[in-house]
């Protein structure tokens, strides 16, 4: 964003080359600066941008950092072209205050549909009324499944990498995660990060079989 020049120039040649929708993405800038991310914004869509997704934190500003829903309501208020929101919605609560903060046109999910991939049709039900039928979550299931989908449509030099990034954030859907998060870091290939997974599954079977025991009502 610090090159106003070469961003202008880059919209314009891809604009040129292609009749599909053309897209951007952007935080709001290294800094707070009104005039500058307004200048910014107008010319992606004087170049023929017809959608602009804003991350809504400043350039380094790190993920734990609250976005600033309320600064892309301002962003709404300069351009005529559809506008999506990404950064900090895990639930559908925080989609619906996104929404209400920005008045952005859509959403966009980062972190949390790594952590919850059930999360998309979370929010089509929550907050777009569309009708999809609840369903139990499977955690061992779905980490099983993104396993069986690493290895047939990942080449074996990238499985282990990306079964790692996975593995970060979806280890915060357990009391004790990082034990998850940390056997799979640990593990040389997809095959024994499996393998430390299923016990770390069994255990976390054993206990929530205990709970039930140890909270059984007295008769």
């Amino acid at each position: 964003m610090e090159n106003f020049r070469e961003v202008r120039r880059i919209i314009a040649v891809a604009r040129k080359q292609t009749t599909l929708p053309l897209t951007a993405k952007i935080r709001l800038g290294p800094k707070l600066d009104q005039g500058k991310l307004k200048d910014f914004c107008a010319m992606l869509e004087d170049e023929g941008i017809d959608l602009l997704t804003v991350h809504a934190r400043l350039s380094k500003e790190p993920f734990g950092r609250k976005p600033r829903w309320s600064w892309c309501a301002r962003i709404k208020e300069w351009l005529t072209i559809p506008l999506v929101i990404n950064g900090g919605i895990f639930c559908s609560r925080d989609g619906e205050h996104c929404l209400r903060e920005s008045r952005a046109d859509g959403l966009m999910l980062g972190c949390g549909a790594v952590s919850k991939p059930w999360l998309f049709s979370e929010i089509a039900r929550d907050l777009y009324g569309c009708n999809i039928p609840k369903k139990k979550v499977s955690l061992p299931a779905i980490y099983n499944n993104f396993i069986n989908l690493l290895v047939t449509q990942f080449p074996p030099d990238r499985r282990l990498g990306r079964l790692k990034d996975f593995t970060h954030y979806f280890a915060a859907n357990f009391t004790f995660g990082h034990h998850l998060a940390l056997s799979v870091q640990n593990s040389r290939s997809v095959e024994e990060a499996k393998e430390k997974v299923g016990l770390f599954f069994e255990k976390e079977a054993a206990k929530e079989t205990e709970a039930r025991v140890l909270f059984q009502p007295c008769t």
